[in-house]
């Protein structure tokens, strides 16, 4: 199965107890359809999941510029867990480089 991180996001506020994350990937499912994963919680906490199949690569972009921004408005300040930009890698060993804010690179 694969999963490509498409950007993660925190949001902390010790003087309001704000100490939140937001992560956006996508991952396979049981049947091989691609579906846009939405997760969110306390940072350190177990935290919730929405899953959204799109019809069409236009539906999921839309549905990524629309996070993005709604991220950006709340307060959300983009993270990525290590310096180099995310990697997708195949089952067949391949690997290509994943930009959070456009379309895949190779």
């Amino acid at each position: 199965m694969r999963t490509v991180s498409l950007g993660k996001w925190t949001s902390t506020d010790p003087k309001r107890n704000r100490f939140r994350y937001y992560h956006l990937y996508l991952t396979e499912d049981l049947w091989g359809k691609m579906c846009l994963v939405k997760a969110w919680g306390r940072i350190g906490q177990g935290g919730r999941q929405k899953l959204y199949w799109p019809a069409s690569d236009e539906e999921l972009a839309q549905l990524l510029q629309e996070e993005i921004l709604r991220r950006k408005k709340r307060g959300y300040v983009p993270r990525f867990s290590s310096p180099q930009s995310p990697t997708l890698t195949h089952r067949s060993g391949k690997t290509r480089s994943i930009n959070a804010y456009g379309p895949p690179t190779i």
